[in-house]
């Protein structure tokens, strides 16, 4: 055992175990802006390094054009020296106020130095800085088509309405009785405009006969709000009920009589106003 250690001893000093490490593919990426991007004011400009060493990296943005040594308006090149975060591999981040740029095309150059050997990566994206952002202050249009304010309506009552906005999120119709108490109430987040459509058949023979308050409200994505309100008179005819339903409660010797346009009934019961 001696004499085999003495030759793997021999053998190791003269022939070095060789380590084999896989290469890293060496590749970048711009993340920010996006391709094609509107920016306006504060940008972010981003981009990733994979690589197994860590190298310098040239950079800039320039207007109208991403040929090199023109219209260079940030960057460490061309005479600019902005600040930037980079470790020499990973993220690259640099921030920078567009206000003052201009609008018009511009474009983001990536460009991290290659060691010998290593490919050369020159990365570009293309953006559109743009005038800053007309807030948007118009309500969305709502309306109630039918029924009519101060109609009178009866059994299924087919409510139909027009909601109009280029941004709309979503509408609510709600039902609600004289006391404000809800009798219905349909949500809609699909945020699609429409108009003369159906928003709910309403069955009125459910609720009682009197005063009833339809509203329908709009919302936009920037907050804009608007609504229309209706009352209706919910007026259906009543059912009385039958001299036999009557008899079954222990009701006996029933008497009707015409009084024009209403009915009455005489009614007695042999155990009214006795304890049980």
């Amino acid at each position: 055992m001696k004499k085999i250690a003495l030759f793997l001893t021999a053998f190791m000093a003269l022939f070095p175990v060789l380590s084999c490490v896989a290469e890293v593919e060496r590749s970048a990426e711009i993340t920010s802006p996006g391709t094609g991007e509107e920016v306006y004011g504060m940008v972010d400009f981003r981009a990733t390094l994979i690589d197994d060493d860590n190298d310098n990296v040239s950079w800039a943005v320039r207007k109208g054009t991403c040929a090199a040594k023109t219209g260079t308006v940030l960057g460490n090149v061309d005479g600019h020296s902005d600040s930037y975060s980079w470790s020499g591999s990973g993220d690259f981040v640099a921030t920078a106020d567009t206000t003052s740029w201009g609008k018009g095309a511009y474009c983001f150059v990536f460009n991290p130095l290659e060691d010998a050997g290593e490919s050369n990566i020159r990365l570009t994206r293309e953006f559109e800085v743009v005038d800053e952002p007309v807030a948007n202050t118009t309500d969305p249009e709502v309306e109630i088509l039918q029924p009519a304010d101060d109609e009178t309506v009866s059994g299924s009552v087919d409510i139909r309405g027009s909601v109009q906005d280029d941004n709309l999120k979503g509408y609510a119709l709600t039902i609600r009785d004289h006391d404000n108490v809800v009798v219905e109430i349909i949500n809609n987040s699909d945020g699609i405009s429409f108009t003369d459509e159906s928003l709910f058949v309403w069955d009125t023979t459910a609720v009682d006969n009197g005063m009833y308050f339809i509203n329908l409200e709009a919302e936009d994505d920037s907050g804009n709000e608007d609504f229309d309100l209706i009352n209706v008179k919910v007026k259906n005819k009543l059912h009385l009920k039958s001299k036999n339903q009557y008899k079954r409660g222990g009701w006996r010797d029933l008497g009707f009589r015409n009084q024009g346009s209403c009915v009455s009934y005489i009614q007695s019961n042999e155990h009214a106003g006795k304890r049980r």
